[in-house]
């Protein structure tokens, strides 16, 4: 009859009687033998449970002692394995050079303005609301920075997009352009003026002038060159 036609009681009995054949008195068993007998249940029962037979070549090496020699060996290496693998990767971040990572400032929480009640009437069951602000307030127009004075055309103004805005509209700003580029020719005019008056008056060497002078004049170019 086969292992097929068996319930699953009649394979686990016939699973502890060939244990009791060879695992069984007169010798008494010595503590590898009954881990070794111990771990041969243990696979005959887990496979009568699915209706399988064991290999006859595991069975030998249970009662032998190999599978058990085996196993311990296998973990022993993975072990070491595991050991020299942690030692290599000390080794390489003590090697590898350290770095810092930028300090970033906190950001600076600004207080939200009051939310306004959307609820005209309430009744006693509604949680209470935020209070309603006083009148002649506008929590949005609040919220935005103080009115402050234009640089260019002194209108007074209040930012919108930006708090640090400094001027109101882009004109404006257009105009603040080119001034600045103005006072830079300016500046640039002047220093080439008395960087020539330097020259003349032989206080000022042309090659150091010439290095310190993005664009230089005609001038100072045709000093530089005599």
């Amino acid at each position: 009859m086969g292992s097929q036609t068996l319930t699953s009681e009649e394979r686990r009995r016939r699973a502890e009687a060939e244990l009791e054949d060879y695992w069984g008195p007169p010798e008494p068993l010595s503590a590898s033998q009954t881990r070794w007998r111990d771990m041969e249940r243990e696979l005959r029962l887990s496979l009568a449970a699915s209706g399988e037979e064991p290999a006859e070549w595991l069975i030998a090496e249970m009662r032998s002692g190999a599978w058990e020699r085996r196993q311990r060996r296998n973990m022993r290496n993975f072990r070491l394995s595991v050991a020299r693998w942690n030692t290599w990767r000390r080794e390489q971040r003590r090697a590898a050079p350290t770095t810092t990572m930028p300090q970033t400032r906190a950001r600076e929480s600004r207080p939200r303005p009051a939310r306004r009640s959307t609820s005209t009437a309430s009744s006693r069951d509604d949680p209470p609301g935020e209070p309603d602000p006083p009148l002649g307030r506008d929590p949005v127009t609040d919220s935005r920075p103080a009115p402050r004075a234009c640089e260019v055309c002194g209108e007074t103004f209040r930012p919108r997009r930006r708090s640090n805005a400094r001027i109101c509209k882009n004109a404006c700003k257009q105009a603040a352009y080119r001034r600045r580029r103005a006072d830079r020719a300016q500046r640039r005019s002047q220093l080439v003026e008395e960087a020539c008056e330097l020259i003349r008056d032989g206080e000022l060497d042309p090659a150091l002038a010439l290095s310190f002078v993005v664009w230089p004049s005609r001038e100072l170019a045709e000093l530089c060159a005599a």
